[in-house]
């Protein structure tokens, strides 16, 4: 049987909560909206879509899933998923995807609910991870994975109640 790796510090529970956002005090701020049913990642011809031509939503859903897809890698290679949230995460990410700090509140909330995690409790863990202080978006609902553009495998199991 092959020897698991020694957990991360981010496997501990947080020091606290995550705050919750108040899009009253943010100018930019953009709410939660869904891909419309016929969402095509993909793009005409099957060539591949450019980040760059994505609307926001679009953006949300394709780094939400490229982050839930690295954590599902994480688990079934024997690691706690949450290792894919390290101080490097966010600079290796924004070389690709400039953007990302803005999105990562409503990204990282859609993730804890697709997790079945309280939002306050995944984006704390994900934060002293990552030496961040990302909030929990409110507008994001807690049904939002089952949305076209986002995989869906089956329910997982609440890591921290």
């Amino acid at each position: 049987m092959e020897e698991l790796r020694e957990p991360g510090a981010n496997r501990l529970f947080p020091q606290g909560l995550a705050r919750t956002l108040d899009p009253s005090t943010m100018p930019d701020f953009e709410p939660w909206r869904s891909v419309p049913d016929d969402y095509d990642l993909i793009g005409p011809g099957g060539r591949g879509r450019d980040y760059a031509t994505f609307n926001r939503a679009e953006r949300v859903r394709y780094l939400m899933s490229m982050l839930h897809l690295h954590m599902r890698w994480n688990g079934e290679d024997g690691y706690n998923e949450m290792e894919v949230f390290h101080e490097d995460t966010l600079p290796a990410m924004r070389k690709s995807y400039p953007d990302i700090d803005k999105l990562m509140p409503t990204i990282l909330t859609a993730l804890a609910y697709r997790w079945q995690t309280r939002p306050a409790v995944f984006v704390a863990v994900v934060n002293a991870a990552m030496k961040t202080d990302f909030m929990v978006d409110p507008s994001v609902p807690m049904n939002c994975y089952l949305r076209p553009g986002v995989p869906f495998t089956g329910p997982l199991h609440d890591h921290w109640g």
